[in-house]
């Protein structure tokens, strides 16, 4: 469970991060990290915060020397935004929910519901949209969002192709 949390946490960096309640705009201290925090549960922080919960997981799966358990979890920002803002209902989406599964190839094998660990062809994040009220809005009525790319083995080129963040403006570029 403690590797979910840490990979859900690498996943929704991206998107949403973990709870804060300090209400609107106002500066928040934790840890010795000051960030602006929201009166909503996803935050923002720093990236040498990120970095270390980064550090922990990517240490946890051994990833210097491990090319299967997944380091992360690609989402394509134009099926995103397609799913969020080109659709009826789109104005009534509050939040995504990021949901582990296992991929469809893995579902539909002999080790369907056999845990598959952290392994990168067997997991995948299924990403469904819902309103204020706690209902789901789907895609074309019927539809969410599949096949993030995982990495490894497809990882990005650049400064993405690292497992952290770049912590120096001369990183960023």
């Amino acid at each position: 469970m403690k590797h979910a949390f840490i990979i859900l946490t690498v996943v929704s960096t991206g998107i949403f991060l973990v709870a804060c309640h300090s209400g609107p705009d106002r500066p928040h201290q934790e840890h010795g990290h000051q960030w602006l925090a929201t009166d909503t549960f996803s935050r923002f922080i720093p990236v040498d915060t990120a970095n270390v919960m980064l550090t922990s997981y990517l240490s946890s799966i051994n990833y210097a020397n491990n090319d299967t358990d997944l380091q992360s979890l690609i989402v394509d920002v134009h099926q995103l935004r397609k799913y969020i803002d080109s659709m009826d209902g789109s104005d009534e989406i509050t939040h995504i929910k990021l949901m582990f599964a296992h991929t469809l190839s893995y579902a539909k094998s002999a080790k369907s519901g056999v845990n598959a660990g952290y392994k990168n062809n067997a997991l995948t994040v299924v990403i469904a949209a819902y309103n204020a009220d706690g209902n789901y809005v789907l895609y074309q009525g019927n539809m969410v969002l599949d096949y993030t790319q995982p990495c490894p083995p497809i990882c990005p080129s650049g400064n993405a192709s690292s497992p952290f963040l770049p912590t120096s403006a001369a990183q960023q570029k």
